[in-house]
């Protein structure tokens, strides 16, 4: 049910520009495939490449950022390489502009206070993937998988993130995917007022320390699951006040793992093929405290499962269907 097919992939293939090292930037009227940037650069053309797009090392010394405005220029691949790759940088990258037909489009690894917006991001393998980064804002872009597209936005042990208002389509394998999690006391992502529909999972959050904040998402029309959280040891998930329609297989799915704490509450859940809500233990009772609360549920294959093993308590949900009939109530 939860298949991760290309993280391993793109994150060893992002770890290799650590050996990359800066050049001085071309001029911004010479922009080339392949340039290194350290300085502000407005497109004035598009760039149709072999290989990489952009390489971004971070601003020169004594400049406080770099600010890459497409422009409204596209930037273009071969499907390998990186579209606009930034390392350890403080960076603004905007559109209004295209970024398509790469393995990854935007990779950012141990990079830092990164803007990404009003960007058009399609027919990548990846759209978004970052590694180990941290206070990166992602707003109002539009990700489309296209033809080529497995993922659409990777975050793998980032902090102080957030991923909101953008539209993330079509993709293979998952919308928003959070492999592995920020180490313990870390500020956790959060994804939020996106709209993730017709990929094969809305959004999959998994592995150790993955917190997450879910709020405010529509997430429709997915061939499996719109949000499942699974295998996501000593970490807890917020799930709230998303609208959760029309959905293959389960509407939210919370499975294995120790998931301590986690809340699920005040969310739309509706005509979802296999449940709406689903708490679900696969070996041991672990998980403990989730909450699932004021959230509204019908037309779903049964509103309501609960694997009678889990330590989760239920109230003031509306809806039709359960499983058990009685669902442990929670303590006042």
């Amino acid at each position: 049910m939860f298949q991760i097919k290309i993280t391993a992939r793109f994150l060893l293939s992002i770890a290799g520009f650590f050996l990359l090292a800066a050049i001085a930037a071309r001029p911004a009227f010479a922009v080339q495939c392949g340039d290194v940037i350290q300085t502000d650069l407005k497109l004035t053309a598009n760039l149709n490449c072999t290989g990489n797009g952009l390489r971004v090392f971070g601003p020169l010394p004594g400049a406080p950022n770099i600010t890459i405005d497409l422009n409204g220029h596209d930037i273009t691949g071969d499907g390998t390489g990186m579209g606009v790759f930034i390392f350890d940088g403080q960076v603004t990258l905007k559109g209004r502009g295209r970024i398509s037909n790469f393995e990854v489009g935007v990779s950012l690894i141990t990079a830092r206070d990164v803007e990404i917006y009003d960007l058009t991001i399609e027919n990548n393998q990846a759209g978004i993937a970052l590694f180990r980064s941290s206070r990166v804002r992602m707003f109002d872009n539009t990700i489309r998988a296209g033809a080529n597209g497995l993922s659409g936005v990777i975050m793998s042990v980032v902090s102080h993130t957030a991923l909101y208002r953008n539209t993330i389509s079509g993709f293979s394998d998952v919308g928003v995917i959070i492999p592995s999690g920020d180490p313990p006391d870390e500020s956790i992502p959060v994804i939020s007022e996106n709209i993730i529909r017709e990929n094969q999972t809305g959004i999959s959050i998994r592995g150790l320390d993955s917190d997450s904040i879910i709020r405010g998402n529509h997430v429709v029309d997915n061939k499996l699951n719109g949000i499942e959280i699974a295998s996501i040891f000593e970490a807890g998930c917020t799930i709230q006040e998303n609208q959760v329609l029309r959905n293959g297989g389960h509407g939210i799915l919370l499975q294995g793992g120790d998931l301590t704490g986690c809340l699920i509450a005040n969310n739309l859940v509706e005509k979802n093929g296999l449940s709406g809500i689903n708490i679900l233990e696969d070996v041991q009772p672990r998980n403990q405290g989730i909450l699932v609360e004021g959230n509204r549920l019908s037309r779903n294959g049964t509103d309501l499962l609960w694997d009678g093993v889990s330590n989760s308590c239920w109230l003031q949900n509306v809806f039709v269907t359960s499983s058990p009939l009685v669902l442990p109530k929670c303590p006042l």
